[in-house]
């Protein structure tokens, strides 16, 4: 698996030192449970601000009432029911702030406004995917990037590691369960068919809400890059706030399988082998598409593929540049389309 760097691996069973509460004084008190660097995933370093302190749960890990059921039953493209309405207020203040001089007074200004967990979570992933911009330059040379939550922050840049880094350092300080999960992706420059070998490619988190464990990318929510990896837009998408795992697996693989926060869990051969729908796919309403696999045989000259979806949909293809060579039904709820190549070879069909 894949070792983050800077953390150590355990050699010997280590000793956990007990909770360390500070002196009474007439300022606001804070509990901090301190643990070795090189502890176990489930223990953290919580903080509560604010008058007296507050005790957290150890995070446990995923399953049981954490699992959704795979293929994606339709119902949501979330895991959490949210109403984006009531939270329109929230985001537009936590774009508002302005606070880079250290993460603690960073949290400390964003959770004004937030008085349930799933706010706190939500005004960190807001200022986080509208104000941190993926770092082209030090993608490229590693000996100019920011990893740190604090250098992440005062840059305003980092990549995927920086991004989900700044947002498991402020989760933690705001007194919220999160993780740092570590896994294949089928991002920029993925190529359909890849196999994929070797350490990992991409960071994102999962958070603790509801008594559930929830998945969500900030990398992907704050915008993308150029397929040469020179450019950074900032555009917002929301597809990858406590996205359902069974849609969010289409692109993210994480390396403990127990984080797919599925049942059944998909293998990395399903996995690879998979059709990649993107955010895009699910946000226009698409719902499935026929077959699964991305790579298509033919049977006596003939393939065919069918897309399910919800409101009545325009389709259009193209089979190696042109419309030629196939037939496209549109039906009430989707549409099938049956296509010829006219040679034996690899053909690109786009929809």
């Amino acid at each position: 698996s894949f070792v983050p760097p800077g953390q150590q691996v355990c050699k010997e069973p280590c000793k956990q030192p007990q909770a360390v509460t500070p002196y009474s004084s007439k300022g606001p008190q804070v509990t901090v449970e301190i643990h070795p660097k090189d502890s176990p995933p489930q223990l953290f370093k919580k903080l509560s601000f604010g008058k007296g302190s507050r005790t957290t749960e150890a995070p446990r890990p995923p399953g049981g009432k954490d699992l959704h059921a795979y293929p994606w039953d339709r119902s949501s493209l979330k895991s959490l029911p949210v109403d984006l309405q009531q939270l329109e207020k929230l985001d537009a203040y936590a774009l508002k702030v302005d606070v880079k001089s250290s993460v603690e007074e960073l949290v400390r200004a964003l959770l004004k406004q937030a008085r349930s967990d799933l706010e706190k979570v939500r005004a960190i992933w807001m200022w986080i995917c509208h104000h941190i911009e993926y770092d082209v330059v030090g993608y490229h040379n590693k000996s100019q990037l920011a990893n740190r939550p604090l250098d992440v922050l005062q840059a305003g840049k980092g990549i995927c590691e920086g991004y989900a880094g700044l947002f498991e350092h402020m989760c933690s300080l705001a007194g919220i369960q999160c993780m740092k999960l570590f896994g294949y992706s089928k991002g920029n420059g993925y190529r359909t068919g890849q196999t994929f070998t070797g350490d990992s490619d991409h960071a994102w988190n999962a958070v603790y809400l509801d008594g559930r464990w929830h998945l969500l990318d900030s990398t992907w929510g704050s915008g993308s890059v150029d397929d040469s990896f020179t450019k950074f837009t900032f555009r917002y998408n929301e597809f990858y706030f406590l996205t359902h795992p069974a849609l969010f697996i289409n692109n993210h693989f994480p390396d403990n399988s127990n984080w797919q926060l599925l049942k059944p869990a998909l293998t990395l051969k399903d996995f690879e082998n998979n059709l990649l729908r993107n955010s895009n796919f699910y946000t226009l309403g698409l719902l499935a598409a026929h077959p699964q696999t991305a790579v298509i045989q033919t049977v006596n000259g003939k393939a065919s593929v069918s897309v399910d979806c919800r409101p009545a949909t325009l389709f259009t293809f193209k089979l190696r540049g042109t419309a030629q060579q196939g037939l496209l039904t549109l039906k009430r709820q989707g549409m099938q389309l049956d296509v010829y190549p006219q040679k034996t070879a690899s053909h690109k069909l786009q929809i």
